[in-house]
């Protein structure tokens, strides 16, 4: 069953910008996967996002080191779907670098979302029981 935690509004973010988000009870389960989802857009190449520097954390620090789920930070060449990573999909995007649209202008490669169609992409089931925080940053139509 799927719970929407945050909404993103189509006039924020639209410079890259770190997202905080406090882990509702109902999603503190064992098996718990987190999207991202564009259910809609303009079409191919416009409304595009990016995402990156993903934490998933049980407590809150300047550093956001503590207590984390194992989970990859930031997007690589190496970043794989499907099982041997922490992401099990990704539609309508890629990881890519040198994109237009940069969420976290320190790392070479970021989640891009440009395609047509639904575009999203998912954890693995995670154990979520001890989780308070989602971080991430996002940007919305290029940076």
């Amino acid at each position: 069953t799927a719970l929407p935690i945050c909404t993103i509004a189509p006039n924020t973010y639209t410079s890259a910008g770190q997202v905080i988000i406090s882990l509702p009870a109902a999603a503190k389960k064992p098996n718990t996967a987190i999207r991202w989802r564009q259910p809609q857009h303009s079409g191919s190449g416009f409304d595009e996002w990016s995402l990156n520097n993903v934490v998933i954390s049980g407590s809150f620090s300047a550093n956001l080191s503590v207590n984390q789920v194992s989970f990859p930070r930031f997007f690589s060449s190496s970043t794989s779907f499907g099982g041997r990573s922490q992401w099990a999909s990704i539609a309508g995007g890629s990881v890519a670098s040198g994109s237009a649209c940069k969420a976290y202008a320190s790392s070479s490669y970021n989640a891009y979302f440009s395609a047509s169609g639904t575009r999203s992409i998912t954890t693995v089931s995670l154990n979520m029981r001890f989780v308070k925080w989602i971080t991430f940053w996002f940007v919305l139509g290029g940076s």
